[in-house]
């Protein structure tokens, strides 16, 4: 692997070879990264050992040993700068444990599941070594059901696949009941391939199981289902817009806050609750016209404890030791973090899909 250095002002990092493919970060000029080929989009390899892609011709081979230079003098940010690669593991959605709850059922004794397998909880399959006298409690058998998740949700962030939190509970659901081995086969032919091939996996001892044609079609169903909301996928095609070069769209958003006319002239002003009430106005939502990230926690339905794809997300930086207060938009839970997608991010104040700590979460409030 050769090292390469960054020619453009801001070159951005993707999910994919692509153009069509997820902002996921960007790099700045001078910046060194690891080069894994040398043609067209290329994948790169970052500090954290991710691989991000970028564009073949904003690079150049770096000199092995370059010169010392100072630090630079930290760019004032309105929120924390994130890892050069959105790199953290999926979780299942609360939606999702339902749903795997709903497949299974709940029985508070061992049972032999349809298979013969010695089963109890959630589905949880008895291993060497376990014993249940009597019954469990539904807290057991929730407990291990987490645990169960947790082993499969592994398996399928293994793969680092482009996934929406519903196909990311699909492939959960189907390892939980089928099995990694089977779920290598199912995702090898492709994502686009996968709601034709679950119907395959419907056979136990040789027999066609009425149970699991059924299981098949439920996940092939949420598969399809779109969890993105219509004012999501509008702010995705604003991706990479930022101050000094999209200004002129950018000031178009102020009319959907109570700001006067003067202030959308001012660069100075934060625009992250202007990117928020824009994106719900533009999309057939009632925002709240605000200008400030926190009014909107009076605002909307509260959802603290299930946040879904498209609910707004407030932050308040003085709790990771910051300053200021933000708002965006959630999809999806990264365990210590949670992916975001919002306006005025990042060291260059550009609509942006980051990861933001939940220590600094103050709540999620659905759109009405």
């Amino acid at each position: 692997m050769s090292k390469f250095e960054v020619t453009a002002d801001s070159l951005n990092v993707r999910s994919g070879p692509g153009e069509a493919y997820e902002i996921w970060d960007s790099l700045q000029k001078g910046d060194v990264v690891e080069e894994l080929d040398i043609t067209g989009w290329c994948p790169i390899e970052m500090e954290d050992g991710s691989t991000g892609w970028v564009f073949r011709q904003y690079l150049e081979v770096a000199p092995e040993t370059p010169a010392p230079v100072p630090a630079p003098e930290p760019r004032p940010s309105p929120v924390p700068t994130p890892s050069p690669i959105d790199g953290k593991p999926m979780k299942t959605s609360q939606a999702g444990l339902e749903f795997i709850k709903q497949q299974e059922g709940c029985v508070l004794h061992v049972y032999n599941d349809q298979t013969g397998h010695p089963t109890i909880g959630i589905g949880h399959l008895i291993q060497p070594g376990e014993s249940f006298e009597g019954d469990i409690t539904e807290q057991q058998a929730l407990e291990l059901l987490a645990t169960d998740v947790a082993r499969f949700e592994e398996a399928v962030n293994s793969y680092r696949l482009p996934l929406t939190q519903n196909q990311f509970d699909v492939l959960v659901d189907f390892s939980f009941n089928c099995g990694v081995g089977n779920l290598k086969i199912l995702v090898d032919q492709g994502l686009d391939q996968v709601p034709q091939r679950l119907p395959a996996f419907c056979h136990s001892g040789g027999e066609v199981l009425d149970a699991l044609v059924k299981r098949r079609a439920a996940e092939g169903q949420r598969w399809s289902a779109s969890d993105e909301p219509p004012w999501i996928t509008w702010l995705k095609s604003k991706l990479g817009f930022q101050e000094g070069i999209n200004d002129a769209e950018i000031d178009t958003w102020f009319q959907y806050t109570t700001l006067p006319k003067s202030a959308w002239d001012d660069r100075v002003t934060a625009w992250c609750a202007v990117t928020v009430n824009a994106a719900l106005f533009i999309n057939g939502k009632t925002g709240n016209r605000s200008a400030l990230a926190v009014d909107f926690l009076n605002w909307g339905i509260k959802t603290d404890d299930s946040p879904q794809v498209g609910d707004v997300a407030i932050w308040d930086w003085s709790n990771i030791g910051k300053s200021g207060n933000h708002v965006n938009f959630f999809l999806a839970d990264l365990g210590d973090y949670v992916r975001c997608i919002g306006g005025n991010q990042g060291s260059q104040g550009a609509v942006s899909i980051d990861r933001c700590p939940k220590k600094a979460i103050m709540g999620y409030r659905r759109p009405v």
